[in-house]
Order: structure tokens, then sequence, then C-alpha cells
């Protein structure tokens, strides 16, 4: 995936050069886009083609991090943004569900090698 943080567009870029800097397929993008309607929209050509600016570029990546990276649902990223969106909340005061994961995996494994008294330090 291309880094995009750094880069300015002046021109808007059409869907499928925005899906290749974002690194999924177009109709991820346009499935998103319907998904997260709240959060992100694009422009539209006169002949109904979407471009794509900056701030845009910036939503989807901010949508792919929690999809992809943090492992959120569609519906616990949508909960997420719209807290944020709202001043709720930021995803900086929310463990990601993966580290959840991990860390209740550590907790039962840890549990599990006690009850087969089995020390945690032979295993890990």
């Amino acid at each position: 995936m291309e880094t995009i943080q750094n880069k300015w567009f002046e021109e808007k870029i059409g869907i499928g050069e925005t899906a290749r800097l974002i690194g999924v397929a177009s109709h991820t993008v346009r499935y998103w886009e319907k998904e997260f309607d709240f959060f992100l929209s694009a422009e539209r050509t006169e002949g109904r083609q979407r471009r794509y600016g900056d701030d845009s570029l910036k939503k989807l990546r901010r949508i792919y991090r929690l999809l992809k990276e943090e492992g959120y649902s569609i519906a616990g990223a949508r909960r997420l943004l719209r807290r944020e969106m709202a001043g709720e909340t930021s995803a900086d005061e929310l463990p990601a569900p993966r580290e959840t994961v991990d860390r209740i995996t550590r907790m039962i494994r840890a549990e599990l090698l006690e009850q087969l008294s089995i020390p945690v330090r032979d295993v890990i």
C-alpha cells in the first residue's frame, strides 16, 4: 500500500487510483462509501464519476485501518466513527478488538495451564 499521509492531491482522483492508493478493490471503496455514508462521500463529475480528494483519502485510510488492521467489524467501525464525530470518544480511548481478543486469550491460556497444573513458564 502506498503512503498517502504526506501526499497532497491538488486534483481529485478517480476511484481506480483511489482504490490502488488505499490498497483495496474499487468495489470495496464503493461499498465503504455506502456503509459509511455519514462519514464519507465522493464528489461526482457531471458524468457521475466519483472523484476523491485528500480528505476522502484520509477517511478511507481511517476506515481501512479500523477494518483491516484493528479488526473492527463494519458495524463496530460505524459505531466508533459516529461516536467520534459526536465527540463522545476517540479510538485511542477504546481497545481495538484484536488487542482485546489477545488479552482474553492470554488470560484463558494462563487459567487453563493453571488448572492443568502446568507451569506457565514451561509453555510460553
